[in-house]
């Protein structure tokens, strides 16, 4: 195999790689705000329907987001060698940081918001 031929094309897997992150980012936000406390809910307990979409909506996309990612580092690691490696590793690490901040507002909003109000 020479250096041209890798077993991954890195142009096609990045443009997945960054699709389904993006609307994985969209579709959690979208579907987290019904969790969402906000001023004035101080009083409100929750429904019997939260939990159901915190651990059957919410946490699978969470657990595919955390999956792909880490199939995408492992992409990452092993294009080392191409002349896009650095590219692609700051977009990997801004979308890192981009799921570790949305999830963190996620608990803001959702828990320790009306805790602390």
């Amino acid at each position: 195999m020479t250096s041209k031929q890798t077993l991954i094309q890195p142009n096609l897997f990045f443009c997945i790689w960054l699709a389904l992150n993006l609307i994985g980012l969209i579709g959690f936000f979208h579907l987290s705000k019904p969790l969402w406390f906000f001023p004035g809910d101080i009083e409100y307990i929750g429904e019997a329907s939260d939990g159901i979409l915190y651990h059957l909506i919410l946490m699978p996309i969470v657990f595919l987001a955390c999956l792909l990612n880490f199939l995408g580092l492992v992409a990452i690691i092993v294009l080392r060698k191409e002349p896009v490696f650095k590219q692609f590793l700051y977009c990997w690490l801004f979308i890192f940081f981009c799921w570790v901040l949305e999830i963190s507002f996620f608990w803001y909003r959702a828990f320790w918001y009306p805790i602390h109000k």
